[in-house]
């Protein structure tokens, strides 16, 4: 469940139901194709939409540092990465994540990004970020977890 992916119907349902989601590759997925992702656009954390927001936020967060900060000081605030922006879309939504990453400093990040006093996505940059999913004859492809399971092709319904 990311930008690229949605899942609008399944999300309606399990509000409906009282079921908490959990996104499931939330950064994009990390296991498709070069060619499926070049069809997408890119990787998520590539695409310049994503880096746009981020850099707006980080340029907003730098602006928001009172006169006694340094200009050294101010250059070391952490910057808003792409995932992090891709992180705060799911948590505005009620969406819960648990992005995986093996690097201290990247799971550090996601912390930063997914706890409270970080930084708020705006109605432009949701609207910017939901602007990523594809129409509806690409949308299967825009399942980018798993993306060569032959059982993502089973009918569970």
């Amino acid at each position: 469940l990311h930008p690229s992916l949605p899942q609008e119907e399944l999300r309606a349902y399990c509000s409906k139901e009282g079921i908490a989601v959990q996104a499931y590759a939330s950064l994009g997925g990390q296991d498709a194709g070069k060619g499926m992702l070049e069809k997408l656009g890119g990787p998520l954390l590539d695409r310049p939409e994503v880096r746009a927001v981020a850099s707006k936020h980080t340029k907003s967060e730098a602006k928001g540092v009172s006169a006694g900060v340094s200009d050294e000081g101010a250059s070391a605030l952490p910057a808003v990465t792409p995932a992090a922006v891709l992180l705060q879309w799911a948590l505005q939504q009620g969406i819960a994540v648990i992005p995986k990453s093996s690097q201290p400093s990247r799971m550090r990040a996601n912390l930063q990004a997914c706890t409270a006093g970080g930084f708020e996505l705006d109605s432009e940059d949701m609207a910017s970020l939901g602007a990523l999913r594809p129409g509806p004859d690409r949308a299967a492809e825009a399942r980018l977890c798993w993306a060569r399971d032959p059982l993502k092709n089973l009918d569970f319904e």
